[in-house]
């Protein structure tokens, strides 16, 4: 996915988007994302005020936010891509997103508006992003009232590590809730991705999707032992 696919997918989103440099951080573990984790856990209001301060453009978005940094993250679970508007929504309604940019145009942080309060307050589901050489952290929080001073849990940091041509390779994410771990990798071919393989280093168990591409359709279909299993589109 990343970059040649998310041209296709978003054009806007460039090779700006990564700000590639050499590997010069190692690879994450898990016991690295959970000191990220818990080292995170109270600097919500801190990562907003940085977000806000480093965006150079908003863009709204529909359902998800149609970027891709982590390949087929809602196709993964039979849900299809957002799309992004045309311009700013004149009224916010339910499953709407707002994404800032900074200047590099390199998503900074995502705002999903999930459903308003018995006030007409917003409850909202924010994602910050960090760079970090050629890999991206993603910080996920959960419910707060938007514009009032929530101290939400951080429910989810993300690895997102990606090869000298600027494709992702793997997405490492811990769990706030049991510190649950997994580490989804991405095998690609000519046409594109064409295999996930999500593990739970703990247990052992592995799920294993195959992609496929049709004319510019995307199907995904996981391996059992009853045969292919189609997860999207549902």
């Amino acid at each position: 996915m990343c970059l040649g696919a998310l041209r296709k997918r978003a054009s806007f989103f460039c090779a700006h988007a990564w700000a590639l440099r050499p590997h010069t951080k190692p690879s994450m573990t898990k016991s690295a994302l959970e000191r990220a984790l818990q080292a995170n856990a109270a600097s919500y209001h801190d990562k907003l005020k940085s977000a806000d301060a480093n965006t150079a453009e908003i863009r709204w978005a529909v359902a998800s936010a149609p970027l891709a940094l982590e390949p087929f993250r809602m196709e993964l679970l039979g849900m299809a891509p957002g799309r992004f508007l045309k311009s700013a929504p004149k009224n916010i309604a339910a499953g709407r997103l707002r994404c800032c940019f900074d200047a590099q145009r390199r998503i900074v942080s995502t705002t999903e508006y999930a459903e308003l309060d018995d006030v007409g307050q917003w409850l909202v589901y924010r994602e910050f992003y960090e760079y970090l050489g050629a890999q991206v952290l993603r910080y996920s929080y959960g419910s707060a009232v938007d514009g009032m001073p929530d101290s939400p849990t951080l429910q989810k940091v993300a690895a997102i590590e990606c090869d000298a041509q600027g494709r992702t390779t793997v997405v490492k994410e811990i769990f706030f809730r049991r510190l649950e771990y997994t580490e989804t990798s991405y095998t690609y071919c000519e046409t594109g991705i064409g295999e996930i393989n999500i593990r739970w280093p703990e247990t052992g168990a592995v799920r294993t999707i195959t992609v496929k591409h049709d004319h510019g359709a995307i199907s995904l279909h996981e391996i059992t032992p009853d045969g292919l299993e189609q997860i999207y589109p549902e």
